[in-house]
């Protein structure tokens, strides 16, 4: 369930950020891209207590800086840099951005398919080799798609295939 959660948060976003920018792309498992750099990150913890389970998300979002430390420069963006120079209303970004939110949510209701759907029509890592670490394991391979969980599924060398649910240090290599 957090996995599926945590991927309509990803398409929100997308859908969000095209909306008022350009197209982007979403980088398993939780960043997305413009242009080929990085401008959002998203991170999801749940939590049980008394009234049942819910999820804290953070987001973190380059919106109008115009300028990167130069160990930055060639792997992050604003929507600014992305969109030529454009000054965005912040408060207006969230009250859309929330709007998004509600519409994905809808669409998820109608089942989990099509926002998987999307995230590989619109995934920045689809067919490209990776290597990432899980439960300190390196894992190397060509990104071949997502399950129906929204896990991604990775061709190795020796062509078994492997699903990941969660990864470090997802790099294009």
């Amino acid at each position: 369930f957090f996995f599926k959660q945590k991927t309509a948060y990803e398409i929100t976003y997308g859908d969000w950020s095209s909306d008022v920018c350009s197209s982007d792309l979403i980088k398993w498992p939780n960043d997305l891209m413009l242009r080929d750099k990085k401008f959002c990150g998203i991170l999801a913890e749940t939590f049980t207590g008394p009234g049942g389970s819910f999820i804290v998300l953070g987001v973190g979002l380059n919106v109008n800086t115009s300028v990167f430390p130069p160990e930055l420069r060639e792997t992050a963006t604003s929507l600014r840099l992305a969109c030529g120079g454009k000054i965005f209303d912040r408060t207006q970004l969230v009250i859309t951005l929330l709007r998004t939110l509600g519409q994905t949510l809808d669409r998820w209701e109608n089942g989990f398919a099509d926002v998987i759907a999307e995230v590989q029509r619109r995934s920045w890592l689809m067919g490209k080799r990776i290597r990432a670490q899980q439960h300190g394991a390196v894992i190397e391979g060509v990104v071949t798609g997502f399950n129906p969980e929204g896990w991604l599924i990775v061709r190795r060398d020796d062509g078994t295939r492997t699903s990941l649910g969660s990864a470090d240090q997802v790099r294009v290599v």
